[in-house]
């Protein structure tokens, strides 16, 4: 039996609202009469900062000559094409955001006081002290066999300064283990060049890092990812990028776009690794919108090369797919559209409500805290981008003569007494009015409330011929209405007469298609309740794609780990020495750790599937012992982490543990791995040589680790150190272990230290080449290495941080920028055992 996946996604999302003081029973002031403006002024902090400096915007000089509160809506209008960087909050009177990326960043400020508005901006430089290591794609599929390119010729300087004085540095951190034991890693080739090469001989997921120096400035080292299939190669997408196109944080091509004229979507240059023929589909998703008021379609969107017409300036998200006989990928493209330079014209602005299509609300308001309710104007927009002033008269229709007016982007209404509310709303550009919108509002008992759509299927994937279940049980009505569930084939392959069919009418929950070709299918549910209210178009939870395939090849279960309880702040579970079907022999479990057994470690399916199923099976156990066995499911193939509940293992009977792994892609089971290891009663009983990992700030406890000892990832205490005035040169202690011999004396040989950079030298303080650990002799040893460039001040500018944050989003931010500076120094230190074959200690890169 197939293990099943059901995956239930919740978010909350507060929402600040200012309820503006009352005037003339109830109004916020004139419609948009003769009153006259407030004066915004905006400002910062600083006009110029490096990036990752936090920059706070300041609105306190703004004023108004009218009575009445000002209200405040920044807006980051402009930003560098690559940069992520928000405000803390629109509404502040002093928001705040970081720069992520050199260039200008320009903030807009409208203040409004009820009666009229008025606006500012302020701009801000941001700078790059630091070199910047940049990776194009930052994640490439490739075929068995396959000569893998990394390239980081668009790395940037510090600002100001010349590129070609840049030098590189490239790490393979991670790679996949071999089919023999004794396999040799594979090594890069021109690693200190912006190309580097390696030839990609081993199934599974290698992992490289780029630092750039420039001078004595280093770059935070930036992750690629290299997928590598024996089997189906899933096809590789390439978009032709126009000029003026960059990538934003998450790797997706930002392309330009010009209001009113055509924008090519080009994808014909994509291939297959196998030669295999390609379908393609263009979309706009379903999870992101389009602009407000955008109706643009894509002509020739089951081609390699579509287009679209925008009709609003703004940002359009576009999926491009491109699919073989065995599997799909998507990229997304987001097109930024503005009005084409010198173009003075102005379309007039369009005025919307938030109650068009839902005009009731529930007596007493959205909650006993906020009883009120409310029409938003948010959905108004303007065609050319132009911000949006509004203009609102509202009446309870029991009162006629009483007309309220505001001009706030939202109104709130009393919601303590039913009554039908009406409403107009008009916004203007700053040139011109809109139509004038109108509505009704009705506060009643019983309101109805729109139902949630929500689609699921059991396996995604199935061999082309069988059939796709879909199921939008989890579908919902607030009211408790009974729905109608209306499913929709919004996407089959080329040549498909594929239909979608509901065998017990439109109240069935369930849809299904028979396949008929290989190839994606995307369903569409829309749930309508029994007093005629339908659910968002929009959403993540709305259309759901399976996948039909030709063949199918297994996935491959490489590793099967005992995970021990990381302690300690914001560590990743990449600390080493865990347990694992590869570790070496004749090592236990001691009773003083917390262990999850699951699967952790690179989990690869050859033709790319997902999500993977995962059952995990106690196959022995000493008798009295009831450890369960479990099941799981993961979205993406790669790096996994599937466990149950902890397990002390203080609390485990001595004797030997025996747990089977297996995986499935919902067609095909992998081969099964297994995990067999020995819990002793005491220490006393160990019955080789112990390591453990010596408490710190990171780990606050002492932690039983296990040979071959592999730790490549960052941890705290990889991180920056207090560094004291006139103690650069002192060296600072990364980690500790402990060394215990039960059964026999133990030589250490091969130790070794280094450093990218050799004026930058680790040590072992402690532990010596050639050192012998007699029996029932403990060594207790540390890594060490000399502080880095800047590091008194850098820890400084942490403590800052810690100061003025605490240990919050910023700190966390903070911490891993300052990690990855440390790690681009690259400290490694080496030693293993010479009586026992596969007791080595690794602590740094892999190559």
């Amino acid at each position: 039996m197939k293990p099943s996946l059901r995956h239930s996604m919740a978010g909350l999302m507060g929402i600040a609202i200012v309820l503006l003081a009352a005037c003339g029973g109830g109004g916020g002031g004139s419609g948009g009469g003769s009153a006259p403006k407030p004066t915004a002024v905006a400002s910062a902090d600083a006009d110029s900062v490096a990036i990752g400096t936090r920059i706070t915007l300041d609105a306190s000089g703004s004023s108004t000559p009218n009575e009445g509160d000002l209200n405040y809506q920044w807006s980051l209008s402009s930003t560098p094409l690559d940069s992520t960087a928000a405000l803390s909050d629109a509404t502040s009177e002093n928001p705040w955001f970081t720069p992520d990326l050199p260039g200008d960043y320009v903030a807009d400020l409208v203040v409004s006081d009820g009666t009229a508005s008025g606006s500012a901006r302020v701009t801000i430089t941001a700078t790059n002290p630091d070199p910047l290591a940049i990776i194009r794609p930052l994640e490439q599929t490739v075929y068995l066999g396959s000569e893998v390119t990394l390239d980081g010729s668009h790395s940037l300087p510090p600002t100001g300064l010349d590129a070609a004085e840049l030098t590189y540095q490239w790490i393979l951190t991670e790679q996949p283990e071999g089919d023999e034991e004794g396999s040799i890693a594979t090594e890069l080739e021109d690693p200190a060049q912006a190309q580097a090469r390696f030839f990609a001989d081993k199934i599974g997921i290698y992992r490289a890092t780029l630092s750039v120096r420039h001078g004595d400035r280093i770059s935070a080292p930036v992750e690629t990812v290299i997928t590598v299939n024996a089997g189906n190669s899933h096809p590789v997408i390439k978009i032709e990028e126009p000029e003026g196109s960059s990538y934003d944080s998450q790797g997706r091509l930002l392309m330009p776009g010009t209001l009113h004229q055509q924008v090519v979507l080009d994808g014909s240059g994509s291939s297959d690794p196998d030669g295999d023929a390609l379908g393609y589909r263009w979309r706009f998703p379903t999870d992101a919108s389009l602009p407000q008021g955008a109706m643009a379609s894509i002509e020739d969107a089951g081609s390699a090369r579509a287009s679209f017409v925008p009709d609003v300036v703004g940002s359009y998200p576009v999926d491009f797919s491109v699919y073989d006989n065995h599997v799909a990928v998507t990229q997304r493209v987001i097109v930024q559209v503005t009005k084409a330079e010198g173009d003075t014209s102005n379309a007039a602005p369009v005025a919307a409500s938030s109650r068009e299509g839902n005009p009731e609300c529930e007596l007493g308001g959205s909650s006993t805290y906020w009883p009120y309710c409310s029409i938003s104007g948010s959905y108004s927009y303007d065609p050319d981008g132009d911000p949006l002033t509004y203009a609102w008269v509202y009446w309870n229709e029991a009162q006629p003569d009483n007309r309220l007016t505001s001009s706030d982007s939202t109104v709130y209404i009393d919601a303590s007494a039913v009554g039908i509310w009406h409403y107009q709303l008009t916004v203007n550009d700053g040139q011109e009015d809109s139509a004038t919108t109108s509505g009704t509002m009705t506060i009643k008992i019983a309101a109805n409330r729109k139902p949630v759509a929500k689609t699921t299927m059991e396996v995604s994937k199935v061999l082309a011929g069988e059939t796709l279940t879909f199921d939008g049980s989890e579908s919902s009505d607030a009211d408790g209405d009974r729905l109608e569930y209306i499913w929709t084939l919004v996407e089959r392959p080329d040549g498909s007469d594929a239909k979608v069919q509901q065998d017990g009418g439109i109240h069935d929950s369930s849809a299904y298609v028979v396949t008929d070709k290989p190839g994606r299918y995307s369903v569409f549910l829309e749930v309508r309740d029994s007093r005629g209210a339908v659910s968002n178009r929009l959403g993540t939870t709305t259309t759901t794609d399976g996948f039909a395939k030709l063949t199918n090849n297994p996935p491959i279960l490489t590793n099967f780990t005992l995970q021990q309880e990381k302690t300690g702040y914001y560590n990743s579970t990449d600390v080493g020495g865990d347990l694992n079907s590869e570790s070496a022999p004749g090592q236990a479990v001691i009773p003083n750790d917390i262990f999850r057994p699951g699967i952790l470690g690179y989990l690869t399916d050859p033709d790319q599937d997902a999500p993977l199923y995962y059952a995990i099976t106690v196959t022995r156990q000493p008798e009295g012992s009831n450890l369960p066995s479990y099941s799981c499911a993961v979205g993406e193939v790669g790096w996994y982490a599937c466990h149950p509940q902890d397990i002390d293992s203080r609390e485990l009977i001595p004797g030997e543990y025996e747990y089977e792994a297996i995986a499935s892609d919902g067609v095909a089971y992998s081969d099964t791995k297994k995990l067999v290891f020995n819990v002793v009663a005491d220490r006393a009983d160990y019955p080789s040589l112990l390591l453990e990992r010596l408490p710190s700030d990171v780990y606050t406890s002492e932690r039983q680790v296990f040979f071959p000892f592999r730790a490549t990832n960052q941890t705290r205490n990889d991180g920056v150190m207090p560094v004291a005035p006139g103690e650069e040169s002192t060296p600072l202690v990364v980690d500790s272990f402990r060394l215990t011999a039960y059964d026999r004396d133990y030589t250490i040989t091969d130790l070794n230290v280094a450093s990218a950079m050799e004026e930058f030298r680790p040590a072992f303080v402690g532990l010596r080449n050639g050192q012998v650990i007699k029996q029932g002799e403990s060594v207790e040893f540390s890594l060490t290495r000399p502080p880095i460039t800047d590091e008194a001040s850098l820890y400084a500018a942490l403590q800052e941080v810690i100061d003025e944050y605490g240990y919050d989003e910023e700190y966390r931010a903070e911490l891993a920028r300052l990690s990855k500076l440390v790690s681009a120094y690259q400290f490694t230190w080496v030693f293993r055992v010479e009586e026992r074959e596969g007791y080595s200690f690794r602590r740094g890169p892999l190559n």
